[in-house]
């Protein structure tokens, strides 16, 4: 008696030549287990087959293969042992590189596409529908049960879900504990029988991402901000302006409430970057003696550092995978490239021309950095794999490059220029091979910068009417897009925790900061913070602010005039605002954080404060502190 599904024969008690039946089931074991055969439409065996060999047998067959359509053939060696399939049998195909199974009449490919299955009711009924709906569109689902929702305004961030065999609902996604923008979106949501709705599938139109969702910001000083950088590990984003009386850095943690910092020397700062493996932001100046370069480990204290030269240094970035910052310049005589590997030690390299080099980046998947030039004779790109060797590479037309990011989603780099005629921005896939592509307006486009949440490469630019803003998908196609002002944009960067574009500007009175709108359904600020103990005056009132970015709590003392911030399930990027006024004494203190002692920022009876914390991971740290 064989086994009851692969037919194995049984070794009975007392049988003579046991080794034939167990050698016959080993046999069958090498056919069906991983079963790879070579094709699937013989009718008749091959000539010469080598032992192990297996292929399906095609109808119709015939020779040593007769009556045994559908069933996997397998030489042993000796002769041909065949494997009759059953329903939901596989077998991949190496001729063809695909897998197939057995349906019981024939072998067939598994379906290929996007179901959407139904759950507990709505019998023979298609749940959802996804297609392309841009904002406002009306959706209609397939089963007639649905009709009831001819028109919904996805703009409301809300997800059409079944919660039972007959009935409809519309669920609040925060209520569901997700945050998805609705509009140009498609989502999808089941529910069981009884059971609570759960979202299934959300696809975002990315491309409407931030085409047209900027607003300008006041700036915390009307400086000419040129650069910007954002640190994941701070919570923090960081601008570097070229005038200024003490205060040619400024800082933010959402992008909308900027604080002006002390930069180490009144110099041109044009770049900055920040090094997460270092905990360092690093600024690059175009004027100064022998103190071109400051860093800073939090944006608020900074230190002078001498450059390898007084160059004209116009961008730096960080390689983590080589542990190395670089830095280009516009001018110098055969140094127009410094690397350090942490900030204080600089070395002059030698760049593959002396060209104005006005911006580069790193791609780790490339192993490359990559420059870009607003001068040069069809040559203006340069790539080096250390920072030390340079290699000039044929640009897709002689414009004014300024600006250059890598996208290691698409695996493409993306340049801006200011310049050109339909042709100011190109791609490659390595640095060295590029094409031209149309920016979506012949602007002065600044900056360029990839967010990989979003999926879409974002430009700026310092001229355009209401269209100062594009953005792109795959870098090839453009769409335009207004921004919060028509303001002089000149630089631009993601900050993937916040779900926002964050550009500064030259121009514009008190409104030289800007910021796409938050994208729901990325990592944002947590809304909630988790332990504090306030004790104080009756009189002392902490009042929660506007800001909705920031926790905020609303308390009155009681006694001892204290308040502690816990680092206890605390994690980073959380920020605390307190504002507090009244007429009673009042004191702040920070667990495992702030000064010696816990207390920070005591302030006596009557005197009215706003303070502003993050988390960092391990502390709170003060991002800025203002008392009336």
């Amino acid at each position: 008696m064989p086994t009851p599904r692969l037919a194995l024969p049984y070794i009975v008690q007392s049988q003579a030549q046991k080794e034939v039946t167990h050698n016959e089931a080993l046999n069958l074991l090498d056919i069906v287990v991983q079963t790879a055969v070579l094709d699937r439409h013989r009718t008749e065996p091959p000539a010469s087959p080598a032992a192990g060999q297996r292929h399906l047998v095609a109808t119709g067959a015939t020779g040593a293969w007769s009556g045994q359509d559908g069933s996997i053939a397998a030489w042993i060696g000796t002769a041909w042992l065949f494997v009759g399939p059953w329903p939901g049998f596989q077998a991949y195909i190496v001729g063809e590189g695909r897998s197939l199974t057995w349906d019981g009449t024939a072998w067939e490919a598994p379906y290929s596409g996007i179901g959407i299955g139904d759950v507990g009711g709505l019998a023979d009924a298609l749940d959802g529908k996804l297609g392309v709906a841009a904002i406002g569109t009306a959706v209609q689902a397939h089963d007639p049960r649905l009709d009831a929702l001819t028109a919904l305004d996805l703009a409301a961030d809300r997800l059409i879900y079944a919660s039972g065999p007959d009935t409809l609902a519309l669920a609040d996604l925060t209520g569901l504990g997700r945050a998805l923008a609705g509009a140009g979106n498609d989502a999808v949501a089941r529910a069981a029988l009884g059971a609570a709705a759960q979202p299934v599938c959300h696809v975002p139109a990315r491309r409407h991402a931030v085409s047209t969702a900027w607003s300008a910001r006041p700036s915390p000083a009307d400086n000419q901000w040129l650069a910007i950088c954002w640190a994941p590990e701070l919570g923090l984003l960081c601008a570097v302006s070229v005038d200024g009386a003490g205060n040619r850095v400024a800082t933010s943690p959402d992008g909308l409430h900027w604080a002006t910092r002390a930069s180490a020397a009144d110099n041109l700062w044009s770049g900055v970057c920040w090094s997460a493996d270092l905990g360092l932001f690093c600024a690059v100046s175009s004027d100064g003696s022998g103190n071109r370069v400051m860093t800073s480990p939090d944006g608020i204290a900074w230190t002078a550092r001498a450059s390898a030269a007084d160059n004209a240094w116009s961008s730096v970035c960080w390689s983590p995978e080589l542990g190395l910052f670089c830095a280009v310049a516009t001018s110098g005589a055969g140094n127009r490239v410094m690397t350090s590997p942490d900030g204080i030690a600089w070395t002059a390299r030698t760049s593959a021309a002396d060209l104005s080099w006005f911006s580069v980046c790193w791609s780790p998947e490339c192993g490359l950095f990559c420059a870009v030039s607003y001068s040069g004779t069809g040559h203006r790109v340069m790539t080096s794999p250390d920072g030390v060797n340079w290699t000039l590479r044929v640009s897709a037309a002689d414009n004014n490059w300024l600006s250059v990011c890598w996208s290691a989603d698409l695996g493409l780099f993306c340049a801006v220029a200011n310049s050109g005629t339909g042709n100011r921005v190109m791609t490659s896939p390595d640095g060295v091979n590029w094409t031209a592509r149309a920016s979506a307006a012949d602007n002065t486009w600044r900056s360029v910068a990839w967010s990989a949440e979003l999926g879409l490469f974002c430009a700026v630019a310092n001229s355009g009417a209401g269209n100062r803003v594009m953005t792109s998908p795959d870098g090839i196609v453009w769409s335009s897009g207004a921004s919060g002002a028509d303001n002089n944009w000149r630089a631009l960067c993601w900050a993937a925790a916040l779900g926002i574009f964050a550009a500064t500007g030259v121009s514009g009175t008190g409104t030289r900061m800007m910021t796409s709108a938050a994208w729901p359904g990325l990592p944002g600020r947590r809304r909630i913070i988790p332990g504090y103990a306030a004790r104080g005056d009756a009189s002392a009132v902490l009042v929660s602010g506007a800001d909705p970015v920031f926790q905020h709590v609303t308390a009155t003392l009681t006694a001892d005039r204290a308040l502690t911030l816990s680092a206890a399930g605390a994690v980073a990027g959380d920020l605390f605002e307190i504002r507090r006024s009244g007429a009673g004494a009042f004191a702040l203190a920070i667990a495992n954080g702030g000064p010696a002692g816990g207390t920070l920022r005591s302030g006596g009876a009557g005197v009215a404060f706003t303070g502003r914390y993050v988390f960092d991971g391990s502390n709170w740290i003060e991002l800025s502190y203002v008392a009336a």
